[in-house]
């Protein structure tokens, strides 16, 4: 079990990486469009209409590319004031009670984004791509988080790992 939990946490370490890469290319990519779009409107008077909409649609994956490395890398908020406070063992079941609450929201959102998956019906307008589209960057997020969750709690339940609410210092 131990080497599983190790291996599945390098993974997760590993995925981090294609998650930030993705968003830091959607950031690019959205800031060099509307440049050139700021650019030759003011230096031609032409604007290239499908910036607005495709930046917009590269906003919402870059958001939801983004919420994997930033929760992994333990940068999300946490009450960590009251917790340093607690003796090993119970920052340790605390550790497992917010892994756990993580997994079952992720869980309970993925398990309905079929139904909300089916209401989004219809193209985005001048991007013209299937509006589920928007959502998939999601549901990579939220597995993701959902396995991260899932591994540490029980890697806390093991002993192999210490409640670390933001992470190790200076990552």
């Amino acid at each position: 079990m131990r080497m599983i939990l190790e291996k599945l946490d390098a993974f997760l370490d590993w995925a981090v990486k294609p998650f930030e890469c993705v968003a830091i290319g959607l950031l690019f990519v959205m800031l060099g469009a509307n440049g050139l779009n700021i650019l030759t409107r003011n230096l031609f008077g032409f604007s290239h209409e499908a910036v607005w909409p495709w930046t917009m649609t590269l906003f919402v994956w870059w958001i939801f590319f983004g919420f994997y490395p930033l929760y992994r890398k333990r940068k999300d908020v946490s009450v960590y004031v009251l917790l340093r406070f607690l003796p090993p063992a119970l920052q340790r079941c605390v550790g497992v009670m917010v892994y756990f609450s993580i997994g079952v929201l992720m869980l309970l959102i993925l398990a309905v984004m079929p139904h909300f998956i089916g209401l989004q019906a219809g193209l985005i307008e001048i991007v013209a791509i299937p509006r589920f589209w928007l959502s998939v960057p999601l549901v990579l997020a939220l597995v993701f988080v959902a396995l991260d969750a899932i591994v540490q709690a029980c890697c806390l339940c093991l002993g192999l790992k210490v409640f670390e609410p933001f992470g190790k210092a200076g990552v």
